[in-house]
């Protein structure tokens, strides 16, 4: 990697080899600094879970249609499992 940049987990490569950490989130001073970020837990997000879902799905969805072969696989892929079921419990009583 270049120098500078981020690698995996806290550190970054550093021009000379060398690693720095990189970790940006402060240290907990407190008791009541713990208290108080789980006060703020709830606004953790810049959206909604709901939102969060849709825009996921929509994606999804949108990647699966882009690749044809992808649904003709799915799709045969539930026949068949359906076929197997009803065939497994065709006049079971």
């Amino acid at each position: 990697m270049a120098g500078g940049r981020v690698a995996k987990g806290v550190y970054a490569i550093q021009p000379n080899g060398g690693f720095k950490r990189t970790c940006r989130t402060p240290a907990v001073k407190s008791i009541q600094d713990v208290g108080d970020a789980a006060d703020n837990s709830k606004d953790q997000y810049a959206i909604s879970q709901w939102r969060q879902l849709v825009i996921l799905t929509q994606r999804t969805f949108k990647a699966t249609i882009r690749d044809p072969a992808v649904v003709y696989v799915r799709t045969l892929a539930a026949m068949g499992i359906a076929l197997l079921i009803g065939i497994i419990f065709f006049q079971v009583n």
